[in-house]
């Protein structure tokens, strides 16, 4: 993995708003981030896609897979196991992009331990604990077994100790706009470091370089050569008819 193009790590809990403004991010700058996709044991929600949102997988294959060094970081929430896996972020790394990802703090817990990375993290929170229960009320997605847990981890990770220190930006989503340009203003820089790690500008300054030497080429071709080859022709016929009129006088 290249740790040149520094992944960016976003938290935050269920019902934050994190994946809308992720998928909005990303869809800004599809050509230069790219979502990690994750790997998960819980079951699909409506609408979700393996591949997409996740990697759906059993258990006991996810177990055997981080056992065997397969994945960077991997954390149980809820019951269920959640994962990177090196494989993940070598496909997104392979196409030039930043790599994306989605994680619980036990997940930011153990990429901070990859200090080759280097990672940029954000922490993506509601307003208020009584707003993250609307949310997910309204999302319609979960149990109220569910969004009783989702809340109780909610309520310890919003109150880690050092969380101000534990990441690089903290954005309260209470507006879905303005949550997004603070996400995108801090992005901005990564963004234009990307394009200098990957070449993207030289490789497009290059060609219009050859571009304007080949054309140049072309007009000395056929403007200046040209006009040399009539004055050399003048010139040769110049110096015949000095030859020719020397050699006369010398006769006389």
């Amino acid at each position: 993995m290249n740790p040149v193009l520094r992944p960016i790590v976003v938290c935050g809990p269920s019902g934050s708003g994190k994946s809308t403004l992720l998928r909005r991010l990303i869809d800004e700058f599809q050509d230069y981030l790219g979502f990690t996709v994750s790997h998960t044991t819980r079951k699909p929600r409506d609408g979700e896609l393996n591949g997409r949102e996740y990697h759906f997988i059993e258990r006991e294959e996810m177990l055997k897979a981080v056992a065997e060094g397969e994945f960077i970081e991997h954390a149980e929430f809820s019951g269920n196991i959640y994962g990177t896996s090196k494989r993940a972020m070598e496909d997104v790394q392979k196409a030039g992009k930043i790599c994306v990802l989605d994680l619980e703090i036990e997940g930011v817990r153990n990429m901070k331990k990859l200090k080759h990375l280097n990672p940029l993290f954000i922490f993506i929170k509601a307003p208020s604990l009584e707003v993250l229960a609307q949310r997910l009320r309204d999302r319609g997605t979960d149990s109220e077994e569910s969004i009783s847990k989702r809340l109780k981890r909610a309520e310890v990770d919003l109150n880690i100790d050092g969380i101000e220190t534990f990441f690089d930006l903290i954005i309260v989503n209470d507006d879905r706009d303005r949550a997004y340009q603070a996400l995108r203003s801090y992005i901005e820089p990564v963004y234009h470091l990307k394009k200098r790690c990957v070449g993207r500008e030289p490789r497009r300054f290059k060609h219009g370089l050859s571009k304007r030497l080949h054309n140049i080429k072309q007009s000395l071709s056929s403007h200046v050569f040209p006009a040399w080859k009539t004055l050399s022709t003048k010139l040769t016929r110049s110096i015949s008819l000095r030859k020719s009129s020397k050699f006369s006088d010398n006769k006389k």
